[in-house]
């Protein structure tokens, strides 16, 4: 299997934002180079390369890489240190193929017949990479030339070797190494202050500052030094908006980047305070009258911005007010079409601005450079297909309209073509940028973002394409030679996250799973005479029983305890079962790394090595184990903690009194998830406590909108709402300040009295415990199933019956219990399984029961005394059988009841917490009809809530099931008046089993439950 090598970033650079979450490209690279075998191109045909990406770092020097370039690679392998003292180890190795930033490299000395399988990726812009000869340069740590573990014991005259091979060969120029430090350059610095296209309001600009830079792509912030957002006529729009008091990306030759005294010179709005716009000014007058300007330290200059601004010539055609074209609103969030334009004025240095034709064009309006890509002449958009937004916006009349008689309707004139950039040869685009190729880019509408993308199509001299998983209405629009795309490979050379992509079909399965890794430790291992070495195969079991192999670890020799490095990757979901079988096999030796044999295997269940803490021995022979280890990122174990504080709270319907609490929950396309549940404050200016949520939840679900509703309080009554916000969690990350203070809207969205408002006051990174340490600390999972029996599901000995049972088929009941059960079932360390059944007559004198044991043969024992009823069975497989036997035992009977079988299992729950067991009870409860009284269920579900318990019910069948989705509602109370503090059912119905994250997210209730509940 070829490695992956991980990138050493460049000196200087580090790492943007946690990258835990950042895809990585390597499936796919795999996918292209196996689709690439038939070709002896070194570029993947299915990757853009780096030589089309206008000023992409190496661009040449990768365009010219061939198969005889060798290179110095730095050895970094298992059982080998990075460096001896202050020597740095490196090896040569030769370039096979190039997938972007990526290289497929060789070893020098893999010449033998199976060799490629040593190959390894590595990103160009690392800074393991150096050209031949650099060891000898190098004038820093000394360098040493070693053998890779593969090739080590091949031969004794590497020196010999390596010059012979090395003859025929070339290497990079000496200017690679400084070349290196232009990844990271950038013309803005850190600190320096431009002016800046409001993204809501295109008619003005703002002071704003550089915050960071990662390459050419530049974070810009309005801050309020320059900015008084008080006295702005435009602040309701701010929650709307990424600049102020947060983080604005676009590269540095942005449109919306301009120097200091700009918008003064050119007579373009600035909303700033009073003593930067006199400065302004002042810089205006000076250049008009070819002064040198007193421009501030920080302040941008106008030869900074200009520098890729070519100027009109005088006696050449030039634009001219009230020209028609065509052009591409950056302000939009459509970015797949053109709009009809106007120029509406000239300003100086070459920009004009340009508005949409409608009634509004002054307000729709945005400033361009001549050379901009955004703009394009008249009937670009039909002669490339484009969809075109005529006059007024309304897309409705896109095929009646005709610029032929809109030019005369308007009597103008379109501006001449020769104004516009240039179309590229349509052969020479089409085999740069061959459709579907892949590449990353920003989103043009959360620009911060930048996405695993692919060509979809050709328009011109612009570039179709698609966001990859996301449908085709999401397609942007971008000039071929915009700085917005990025060869592959850029995120990782930066350290800057490249999101996911979006599978919408799995994308709950991706969602709510774990990313965890093996560690696999020998020990006692005898190996026999015509083997030196081991390795580890991992293979996981498929549906039909057959192993898939997954991953290997390294081949390690001459060793009877060898611990490995490799890890083993896994996707771990709570509900999905997981077997593992690990096969030691035997290899041959270094220099063909041949299997000759299998030493032993181990075959175990992820949930189980959960159950043991993260640790098993296992036998592999008579005399050898293997010892596995789980290893959990720390990603898991980082929290956001909140405050809120309420201002100015009241409702036009109550008393006086007013005690207000807030829900805070997470909104998903099917539910919603319960965060945090305030206490009550009697007071209109509440205080609330601090909070905290495990931040990867609401990074799971970013699409996810963030809900708090505030309520007041009644003791005897429903509470009221007295209004409620959505945010998201990227809009909380800003923090506190003015873009987290929000005015409470009603239910129909509108807004309640301007003072009324909930404030972010604190919010923070901590750490918390995972799952996974809560598993490690001794944290046990006792499952409980609870099956309905009411009349409704039928005569079981009739075959329409959900309980009938096929000599060769299982029915509804028992396919439920084996695709969601088994995995659930083996996370628990006794096997024990809590089985009941409710909704029938049960005994010889057919007594109802809504919680009676699933075991028939302690019946009676229940019926003389409950108490003394076991109602545990063994194993998946006792479950099956007692319920096989009871079903014909029993006498379905009414009505769909599930309350005391929640009042069973939390009565064991409170008494575990209470005896310190260290037990979390999971309650599966599955029937067919919706709950006839509610209240018991809703009041059994409150009294469970401060109990180490959670209950997934499961829907079978088609019914009406609104009763039982109702008790999902995170402000359910109580009939004594106590609220739900803590969200314990899920509800599922059968067949969205495969799309739903109903039993995943179990790892974060119990989570949630300990930081919310025990902790207290």
């Amino acid at each position: 299997m070829r490695e992956f090598r991980p990138i050493e970033l460049i000196k200087g650079i580090k790492p943007h934002e946690n990258l835990d979450y950042s895809y990585s490209w390597e499936s796919k690279i795999c996918q292209f180079l196996a689709d690439d075998s038939d070709s002896e191109n070194i570029n993947i045909r299915k990757v853009l390369p780096v030589n089309v990406f206008d000023d992409a770092c190496f661009r040449e020097t990768i365009a010219h890489l061939t198969t005889d370039i060798a290179l110095e690679v730095e050895v970094k392998e298992p059982g080998t240190k990075d460096c001896v003292g202050n020597v740095k180890l490196v090896w040569l190795a030769t370039v096979k193929k190039v997938c972007g930033y990526r290289v497929l490299m060789r070893w020098i000395g893999c010449d033998k017949e199976g060799d490629d399988k040593h190959d390894f990726w590595i990103n160009f812009c690392t800074a393991d990479l150096h050209r031949v000869g650099w060891g000898a340069e190098n004038k820093g740590d000394a360098v040493s030339y070693v053998t890779p573990l593969v090739i080590s014991d091949r031969r004794t005259d590497w020196n010999v070797f390596l010059a012979q091979s090395l003859t025929p060969m070339r290497t990079l120029a000496r200017t690679f190494e400084s070349m290196k430090r232009q990844v990271q350059k950038c013309k803005l610095q850190v600190g320096e202050r431009v002016e800046l296209l409001d993204n809501n309001v295109s008619t003005r600009v703002r002071p704003a500052i550089v915050l960071k830079t990662v390459g050419r792509r530049v974070c810009l912030q309005v801050k309020s030094v320059d900015y008084d957002v008080k006295k702005d006529p435009h602040k309701e729009d701010i929650a709307e908006e990424r600049q102020f008091e947060g983080e604005f990306w676009c590269d540095q030759d942005s449109h919306y980047i301009f120097h200091i005294g700009w918008a003064a010179r050119n007579g373009y709005k600035c909303y700033a305070r009073d003593g930067y716009l006199k400065h302004c000014e002042q810089i205006a007058r000076a250049i008009e009258n070819d002064v040198e300007p007193e421009f501030a330290p920080n302040d941008v200059r106008p030869e900074i911005v200009f520098g890729f601004h070519k100027t009109i010539e005088p006696g050449t055609p030039h634009f001219e007010a009230g020209m028609k074209l065509e052009f591409l609103d950056p302000l939009d969030t459509n970015f797949n079409k053109l709009k009809v334009g106007t120029v509406v004025r000239l300003l100086k240095d070459g920009y004009l601005v340009v508005g949409a034709d409608g009634d509004d064009m002054e307000n729709e309006s945005v400033p361009f450079h001549c050379t901009s890509g955004f703009i394009f002449p008249v009937g670009y958009a039909k002669k490339y297909g484009i969809k075109l937004i005529p006059p007024g916006g309304d897309e409705n009349d896109e095929e009646n309209f005709n610029w032929d008689v809109y030019l005369k309707q308007t009597r103008a004139i379109s501006a001449p073509e020769a104004l516009f950039q240039n179309v590229a040869d349509k052969e020479k685009m089409m085999r740069d940028f061959p459709i579907g190729a892949s590449f990353e880019a920003s989103d043009l509408n959360e620009s911060q973002l930048i996405c695993p993308a692919h060509i979809v199509s050709i328009k011109g001299r612009l570039l179709e394409i698609g966001y990859d998983g996301w449908g085709a209405e999401y397609n942007q629009l971008f000039d071929y030679r915009a700085h917005d795309i990025f060869p592959l490979g850029w995120c990782e050379a930066h350290g800057y996250k490249l999101e996911m992509p979006k599978v919408s079909s799995r994308r709950v399965m991706v969602m709510a799973s774990y990313g965890i890794k093996l560690k696999i430790d020998l020990k006692n291992v005898y190996i026999p005479d015509g083997a030196s070495g081991v390795r580890t195969i991992a293979s996981t079991k498929m549906e039909n029983d057959s192993y898939l192999e997954i991953a290997q670890t390294e081949t390690l020799f001459h060793n009877a305890n060898p611990s490995f490095y490799q890890r083993i990757s896994l996707q771990y979901r709570f509900d999905n079962f997981l077997r593992i079988r690990l096969d030691v096999v035997l290899v041959k030796d270094h220099l063909s790394e041949q299997i000759v044999g299998k030493l032993g295997e181990a075959t175990f269940d992820v949930p189980v090595l959960l159950a043991n803490k993260g640790r098993l021995t296992l036998p592999i022979t008579s005399h050898a184990q293997v010892d596995i280890f789980l290893e959990s990122t720390e990603f898991y174990g980082h929290a956001a903690n909140f405050r809120f504080v309420g201002n100015h709270l009241h409702h036009p319907e109550v008393c006086p009194t007013i005690a207000p609490y807030f829900v805070f929950t997470l909104v998903l396309e099917k539910r919603s998830l319960l965060l945090h549940r305030s206490e009550v404050i009697q007071s209109r200016n509440p205080q609330w406590m601090n909070f905290v949520v495990p931040l990867y939840i609401m990074q799971f679900y970013q699409e996810g909108l963030l809900q708090l509703n505030v309520y007041n309080h009644f003791p005897n009554h429903d509470d009221l709402l007295i209004g409620s916000f959505s945010t998201t969690f990227i809009q909380i990350q800003r923090g506190p300040g003015y873009l987290n203070s929000y005015m409470l809207v009603n239910p129909e969205g509108k807004k309640k009295e301007e003072k009324m408002s909930v404030d972010l006051v604190h919010f923070e990174q901590t750490s918390c415990d995972s799952y996974f340490d809560l598993l490690n600390q001794g944290l046990n999972v006792h499952v409980g199933v609870a099956i309905d029996f009411t009349a409704s599901n039928g005569d079981p000995t009739q075959p329409e019956s959900l309980h009938f049972i096929h000599p060769h088929h299982p029915n509804s009941y028992t396919k439920i219990m084996l695709k969601t059960l088994p995995s659930i079932v083996g996370h628990a360390r006794d096997n024990r399984i809590t089985a009941i059944g409710f909704g029938a007559k049960i005994g010889h004198a057919h007594q109802m029961s809504n919680c009676f044991p699933l075991d028939s043969s302690q019946i009676d024992v229940f019926l003389r005394n409950p108490s003394e009823a076991n109602f545990h069975v063994t194993g998946f497989d006792g479950l099956l059988n007692c319920y096989r036997r009871i079903r014909l035992e029993v006498m379905p009977f009414a009505p769909t009841e599930f309350a005391d079988s929640i009042y069973h299992m939390s009565k064991f729950a409170k008494a575990a917490t209470r005896l310190n067991m260290g037990l979390y009870f999971v309650l599966v409860v599955l029937t067919d009809g919706d709950v006839t009284n509610p209240k018991n269920t809703r009041d059994a579900l409150i009294d469970a809530c401060e109990a180490p318990i959670s209950v997934v019910a499961v829907g079978i069948g088609n019914k009406d099931f609104s009763k039982i989705r109702a008790l999902e509602a995170p402000n359910l109370k109580h009939s004594d008046g106590r609220p739900l503090t803590r969200q314990v059912l899920s509800f599922v119905q059968e067949s969205d089993l495969s799309n739903d994250d109903s039993l995943a997210l179990l790892p974060y209730r119990i989570q949630q439950w300990k930081l919310n509940v025990s902790s207290k």
